[in-house]
Parts: structure tokens; sequence; C-alpha cells
């Protein structure tokens, strides 16, 4: 995996020198880390070469990965790659920088570490402690190779993790191992630590943050969205663009036409029509430009019960996305390709909500005003339901606010269900939040794991431009009534790039469906998937409802009965588990 790191913290005593030395001559044979950046005794930074880092609080401290400058125009560089002049804090780096990076600082008086991640989570950063010493790493195996990390699979966490599936919170499936969340800061002390939110939403979510022009929202929006893609295109030579021919991945393709980087696109086709989406791919292509290569999914190389391609501290792929990247890998490695872009986030961050909530906002706001009533019949073609329906919706939820983390108890044994789900350090929502801003929040939340059990990872970075910090700042300052405006979502950043997509895709508001190569997938599988989940370690740890589950696979699910996706998740989190345990 490129872009890797290990830092190791003497946070209640100096390091020991002699031990430190022998560890980092073993990381150096044996996991291609080298010293970057040491402050004696105290903290010891090493990398694999191919991350870039900049010093920051006067050389007490570094930055490593990918940082942008907020101030450099159109073309933001990344400052990290060469200079020699970092950021005067690591409160500076948040207000006038932005990307992909962990930064560490080490404090004289009274003496303690601070550890900082970027609101994005562009690098990984977990960390586990012993006996007084702390060891943040970006990827696992070092750490277990290394013999840092004793690694050990949470049933707890599994049941969280099912319980609440998009919630992604500090604990991770594996005992002793914890992540630094995005926009986190950590200080280490000699006998404490403290964790502090220095990045949240709901600062440009606040009402006195919102963009009330929409002309303005969407200028903005079209702007910031080609410096982000420009800015993460100057990392690579050759990239390689998931193109899915929907909205997100298309705007994705527009702001990359005219890069200095090699650009190349994949789409997928599935045996079923449903999930063949090369018309709409072949139609964005045409018009930037981009070669295009349509890569066929086949249902034989779907293997539910597959083990991990790569060690991860948390569940990952499912069956449709390890076909994926086996097939995308394959690809990729026969072109060259140092970088894997897409739009993934782009339905979070240009706040594509399934709800009555741009109403339910309009009307906490101003009341029964002719722009609620705009936005009601905005909903009503939206969603294809009556005027009545709409308004009845946006009341209830005007009234009675959003409950996004809801508890999905099937399959689960009853006693295994968590009694509220973890804490988030972002879902601390103001009082007079509006429903709509609390739900475009929580569904920023939910892409906080993009990257998980993607094997792909381990060729080349995967980036989503759309999950870029100032983007994500500027989205959350438009009202989310902006975002279905003409019955369309993401209206605003649809009219931003009206100009340079086919019609077809401006107007398209469907979404390929994978279900039926799914379907066919558990179908064809459905004997090996009992023995995997019935016998394996979640049934062995008390985690399945046993008798639910073997109901079910006992049955031929029919087709309109979706319950075999929580199966399939829950095949996901066992195949992970085997590989600990």
């Amino acid at each position: 995996m490129p872009g890797r790191f290990l830092a190791i913290v003497g946070s209640q005593q100096p390091l020991d020198e002699a031990w430190l030395a022998s560890l980092q001559s073993r990381a150096e044979t044996e996991r291609g880390l080298t010293l970057a950046f040491d402050v004696v005794g105290r903290l010891s930074v090493l990398t694999d070469g191919t991350l870039p880092f900049l010093p920051i609080e006067g050389g007490l401290g570094i930055a490593l990965g990918h940082l942008f400058s907020r101030d450099d125009g159109d073309a933001p560089r990344d400052i990290g790659k060469g200079s020699k002049v970092g950021f005067r804090s690591l409160d500076a780096i948040i207000q006038d920088g932005w990307g992909g990076y962990v930064a560490f600082c080490v404090r004289s008086a009274p003496a303690y570490v601070e550890i900082l991640r970027d609101p994005s989570g562009g690098l990984a950063c977990y960390y586990s402690a012993r006996a007084g010493v702390t060891f943040f790493y970006s990827d696992i195996s070092d750490a277990v190779s290394l013999g840092l990390v004793k690694a050990r699979p949470d049933p707890g966490f599994a049941a969280h993790y099912l319980t609440y599936s998009a919630l992604r919170i500090t604990r991770t499936g594996l005992f002793d191992v914890r992540e630094l969340l995005p926009g986190q800061r950590l200080s280490l002390y000699a006998q404490r630590c403290e964790e502090a939110c220095n990045w949240t939403p709901w600062r440009f979510a606040a009402r006195d943050q919102q963009i009330e022009d929409r002309d303005e929202a969407i200028a903005r929006v079209r702007h910031e969205t080609q410096r982000c893609v420009t800015a993460w295109a100057s990392q690579s030579r050759s990239i390689l663009l998931e193109l899915s021919g929907g909205l997100d991945s298309s705007i994705v393709a527009a702001c990359l036409q005219h890069q200095s980087a090699d650009v190349r696109a994949f789409c997928f086709a599935t045996p079923d029509a449903a999930g063949d989406e090369r018309p709409y791919a072949r139609a964005i292509a045409a018009r930037t430009g981009i070669s295009l290569e349509t890569i066929e999914l086949v249902i034989d190389e779907a293997d539910i019960c597959c083990p991990l391609q790569h060690l991860s501290p948390r569940p990952g792929a499912g069956v449709l996305q390890q076909v994926i990247d086996m097939a995308v890998s394959n690809y990729a490695v026969s072109v060259g390709v140092d970088g894997f872009f897409g739009g993934g986030g782009g339905d979070n961050v240009f706040c594509f909500l399934g709800t009555a909530a741009p109403a339910a906002d309009v009307l906490r706001r101003q009341g029964f005003s002719p722009e609620f009533w705009r936005t009601i019949n905005n909903l009503s073609v939206l969603h294809t339901c009556t005027h009545w329906t709409a308004f009845r919706l946006a009341v209830k939820k005007a009234l009675r606010g959003s409950q996004p983390w809801k508890q999905n108890a099937s399959f689960l044994a009853p006693d295994v269900l968590p009694l509220a789900p973890d804490p988030h350090p972002w879902w601390t929502p103001p009082p007079d939040a509006l429903p709509g801003k609390r739900e475009h929040v929580a569904s920023l939340m939910r892409m906080q794991g993009a990257t998980d059990g993607k094997a792909r990872v381990g060729l080349a970075p995967v980036r989503y431009p759309l999950l870029s910090q100032p983007l994500v700042e500027l989205c959350l300052r438009i009202p989310s009534w902006m975002w279905i405006s003409g019955g369309r979502n993401r209206s605003i950043a649809r009219d931003a790039f009206a100009d340079q997509l086919p019609t077809e895709i401006f107007q398209r508001q469907a979404k390929g469906d994978f279900t039926g190569f799914c379907g066919a997938a558990y179908s064809r599988q459905r004997s090996a998937l009992a023995d995997h989940l019935l016998g394996g370690w979640l049934a062995q740890n008390g985690v399945l409802d046993r008798p639910e589950v073997e109901a079910y696979l006992k049955t031929t699910a029919p087709p309109k009965d979706l319950s075999f996706f929580r199966l399939l998740d829950m095949a996901a989190v066992e195949a992970w588990a085997r590989v600990w345990a």
C-alpha cells in the first residue's frame, strides 16, 4: 500500500534509544519504512518514501501527506513536495490548507505530543498504546508485522457495525486498535490523553453562514469543484477514472478533461441490463475525449465467502466490490496507473436527500412562504408524489426532526444489540439545527469509510476529489431546498456543469442497479453461505440470530425480497473476522 507511515510517540516516558533503534532497523529491513522526522526521546516518524511531508511549528512538528494552500488560485499546488517552509501551527493547517494528511507536533510546556488528522480523512490514521508508547500507523499490516499490535477481532464491534453500519466510530473491529477520526486532534500527555474536534461541519451549516443567492451558489460550486479536482490530478501522471455515467463521476470527468495527466476511464457491464451503464459512460467519455474501457463483471467470479485480500482494522468490501476490485486491479496493472479517481461522495456532498427535509427546512426558516410552496412542488416532482403527501411529510419532519442512525436488528441476536450508537465527534448538532442540515451532515459521516476494503489501494491511491474539504465546506453553506430546485436532486451541481454534460446525463436521476447481479451470486452460493455464516466466527461469538439466519437460507428468496443483501453484508464481516481470528 503506497503512502504508509509509522509514528512512535513516547507519552509517559522518553523512548528507549536502544529499543527504538532496533525497531527502526526492523521497520526498514522488513517493511521498507525509513526515518523521516525525529525529536529525540519524544517522537519518531517513519515513512515508505512516497508520502510528501513538510515541517510545522518551527521544526517541532511534521505534516505527512498532501497539503494544498487555499489561496493558490485555480491550480493549488502540493506544498508538501520539496517545501522547506511549513505552516506556523496545527490550527493554521485547518484554516489555511487542505488535503489528505496527518500532522504531529511536540510541545514542551507542559510536555505532550499532538496529532491532527485532516477533515476529509484522506490519509488513514490508526493507533495503539503499549507500555507507555503510542504507535500511529496508516497500514495495520506494518504494526502487526513488527509485533506492535496483537490483533484480535471484537464481537462487540461486529454487533455495533452491523446494527449501525454507516456510522464510523473511534473504536475499530480489533481490540486495542483505535482510529483518529477525520478532523480530530489527539493530545498525549504523560498521564492522560485528550481528544478534541478541530473541524466540525456545524460551523459551515450554521444559519449565518448560508448562501442565499442561488446563482452565486452555482458559480462557486463549479469553481471549487474544478479547483479540487485539479489539485488532486496534479499528484498523478496516469489516472484511471471509475466512470459510471452518473452525475458525480461525470462531473469529475468534465474537470479532468484538460489536466496534464494521462486520463483513461472504465465502466462496468453486468449480465442484466439494469447494471449496464455503458450508454451513459460512453456519452460523457465522448463529450470529454477521455478513452473508455468496458469491464464485464462475471457472476462466476463473485465469491461470497472470499477472504480479504489485505488486512484492515474494519470490515470492508462485500461481494460486488470484490468483483469490481479484482477486475479493476487487473486492468490497472495492464495499463499502468498511479491514481484511481471516482465520483464517490458526490451524493453526500451535493446533498442528495431522500426525505422531505428540504421542505421542512424552509418551513422552519420561513414558515408558509412562497419558497415553501415552491419547495413542496419540487419535492412532489422529485419523488413523484402528490402535493398533499409532500406537505404532510414536510410538516411531520419539521416537527419531529431527523434521526439518521436507525437500528438494524435483522439477523442479529437480540442480546448483542447495542443500546445506542457510539458517539461521533461530528454528531453534536446545535439545538436549532435544521432537519435537512442534520441529514446532510449525517450523509457526509457515512462516507468516512470510502476506501475501506478496496484492494486497489494496494496498487495506487484511491481519490475522491468531491470529498475535498473546501468543497464540503461550501456545500454545507447552501440551503437544502436549493439542491432540489426544479424537482431534480443535486440541482446546484447539475446547473454548475450544465454546459459540460450531455443532455442524458444532465437529466439523469436514476442509478445503475446491481441487485440482479448480487441476487444471482447469492442464489448460486446459498449453500456455501450457510456454512460460512452458521459455522463461522459470528455464530461462535453469539452475534447472529442463528434460527433466523438458518430459516431464511432454507428458503428461496423471492426477487423482491432484498434481505439477502443483509446476509451478504454479514458474509463480508465473517470473511474479515476469519482473517484475524
